[in-house]
């Protein structure tokens, strides 16, 4: 019992971050322009992903966001392939 306790007597407090005005804005605004619950961002290309897991990148779409993971809440989906 006490390796047990002393294990998570070390574990460290998650700090969370406000998201910065400007990223959400500029998320919302590829939100507001796909079909899909989320997309990704990796070197100003924006990615969305299907259904088969597989990815579809939007040539004619750039963003400024960093690179990472975003999820589009509160939006009607109508899509049978894009997540």
């Amino acid at each position: 019992m006490a390796l047990f306790t002393q294990g998570c007597s070390n574990l460290q407090e998650k700090a969370y971050t406000r998201i910065p005005n400007d990223v959400h804005q500029q998320a919302e605004k590829v939100c507001n322009n796909i079909d899909g619950s989320q997309f990704i961002v990796r070197d100003l290309r924006v990615w969305l992903k299907k259904k088969d897991k597989s990815e579809i990148e939007l040539k004619h779409y750039k963003s400024i966001l960093p690179d990472g993971y975003y999820f589009c809440s509160g939006h009607d989906r109508n899509s049978l392939i894009i997540e």
